[in-house]
């Protein structure tokens, strides 16, 4: 899906990025000081919604800058780091817009706080998964790269139990 941006700074057509696409395995550059991201974040947020996404990195729409946003909430995240992390960690299953039609179970912890130009947010629960998420896009780390292994329950059936598919 492809959104034309409007604005000063007028981003051409704007394409959510596929995991094949080189930027999303990279860091990602510091946004300046200088730098004006807000044609930038207006594309996010118009991307993000024609996908009914919960959270959206620079790098997934092709801008090499340390951005995210998250569906709930109105303010950006610019050159954001987790500052903190709870010791308490669970696994949950994740998709990911830029790898459509996969789900990975990943660990991550359930409370961070995020350091960011102008703000300082304390996460929990679901909002603290999808910051940690975005932040690994800007450090060039898909989900694929944080999936886990979970107990096998005895109910998936075993390679010879299985159709093959010629």
């Amino acid at each position: 899906m492809t959104t034309d941006v409007q604005g000063p700074e007028r981003l051409a057509t704007i394409k959510l990025i596929e995991a094949t696409n080189p930027i999303l395995r990279k860091r990602a550059r510091d946004v300046g000081q200088s730098a004006r991201p807000a044609a930038v974040i207006a594309a996010m947020r118009e991307v993000l919604a024609a996908h009914q996404g919960a959270g959206l990195a620079a790098p997934q729409i092709g801008v090499d800058w340390r951005v995210f946003i998250l569906a709930d909430d109105q303010q950006p995240f610019v050159n954001p780091v987790i500052a903190e992390r709870s010791a308490e960690t669970d696994v949950q299953d994740e998709g990911c817009l830029s790898l459509p039609g996969i789900i990975v179970a990943v660990r991550r912890n359930l409370s961070v706080t995020v350091q960011a130009k102008g703000r300082r947010v304390q996460l929990r629960g679901m909002a603290a998964r999808i910051a940690q998420h975005e932040i690994d896009h800007l450090d060039g780390v898909l989900i694929t790269d944080r999936g886990v292994l979970l107990p096998d329950s005895g109910d998936a059936p075993r390679p010879e139990q299985q159709e093959k598919t010629i």
